[in-house]
């Protein structure tokens, strides 16, 4: 969409000021932890991560296969993919096809807030 919006954009003289990307930045830096912590509590509110387990390896999986997901260019919104990645890479005693239907019930989940959003 931003190609043939560009002519438009450029007429509008459509640039922000580089305040306003700042305050974007921080926005974003701010709102990243979020999901990598109500991913962390999802899985130990279904007994998959117990409080004591070292909350590094899962807050590093997730982000991985995030950006795996996000970088898959053949999936519209990394559909599926998130959830074989982190299945591949998480230590659970869960047989994969379970443990990537408990991820994707955080994907849905998180899709359902947005919704509310």
């Amino acid at each position: 969409m931003a190609i043939p919006l560009a002519p438009y954009i450029k007429k509008r003289s459509f640039i922000t000021l580089i305040t306003t990307y700042a305050q974007l930045t921080a926005v974003c830096t701010v709102f990243g932890p979020f999901p990598t912590g109500s991913f962390h509590s999802y899985m130990a509110a279904i007994r998959m991560s117990a409080a004591t387990n070292c909350i590094f390896p899962i807050i590093v999986y997730y982000l991985f296969s995030f950006v795996v997901g996000f970088v898959t260019i053949y999936s519209p919104q990394d559909t599926g993919i998130f959830e074989v990645v982190y299945s591949e890479f998480a230590t659970f005693e869960l047989p994969r096809a379970p443990l990537i239907i408990f991820v994707a019930g955080f994907r849905v989940s998180v899709m359902l807030c947005g919704m509310l959003t």
